[in-house]
């Protein structure tokens, strides 16, 4: 990225040929969470397509979910009292203040199935 007192043009490179370009712009908007990184969970955590994790009603009928007599939480993902938010969960849209909402949402999840279970 470069320019004077403002933003003006930024570089890019394809990084399977190395091409690289410039294009003039006066801004630039960074997007994150693109791919999900969830290969490393169990087969009981259900995903989507694209591997992020279901939540919710999504996961309604998922086997762990058929034994249970609660419902999942809207974060709650295939495998009862695990949780999942952010840019992980399929359907979240993408977005730093939404991320942080799905967390603190969780955690009163987690505690709300705890203090069920005691």
């Amino acid at each position: 990225m470069s320019g004077g007192k403002k933003l003006e043009q930024i570089e890019l490179e394809n990084t399977e040929t190395g091409e690289r370009r410039l294009v003039q712009t006066p801004a630039v908007f960074s997007m994150i969470g693109a791919r999900p990184c969830t290969e490393w969970l169990p087969p009981e955590i259900e995903s989507d397509d694209k591997g992020f994790i279901k939540t919710g009603s999504t996961v309604v009928d998922a086997p762990a979910w058929r034994a249970s007599k609660h419902q999942p939480g809207p974060l709650e993902t295939s495998l009862p009292g695990i949780f999942a938010a952010g840019d992980v969960r399929s359907g979240s849209v993408k977005r730093c203040a939404a991320r942080s909402c799905e967390g603190g949402m969780a955690v009163a999840g987690v505690q709300m199935r705890l203090a069920a279970s005691s």
